[in-house]
């Protein structure tokens, strides 16, 4: 099962996860309810971030979703302003 990216329009598979405060900055539905609507491919959602200053680090895992530990230090990086 696919989803489409509402950047470029590509079927993509991938499951990914993202802080919420990130993708509050990069979702296609950013100013829409609570802003964390939207879909986007491990691409768009790159770039989109790479365009607000924001460098994504991904971490892969088989059948899991990235653990908390990853995104907890991610957020404990973007605080610190060292990305």
């Amino acid at each position: 099962m696919s989803e489409t990216c509402q950047d470029c329009g590509s079927p993509y598979e991938e499951v990914y996860r993202v802080p919420d405060e990130v993708w509050r900055q990069i979702s296609p539905k950013a100013s829409e309810g609570d802003g964390l609507g939207g879909l986007l491919c491990l691409h768009c959602a790159e770039v989109r971030a790479w365009q607000k200053g924001i460098t994504l680090y991904w971490e892969a895992a088989i059948g899991n979703f990235p653990s908390i530990v990853a995104v907890e230090d991610y957020i404990r990086l973007m605080l610190s302003g060292r990305r």
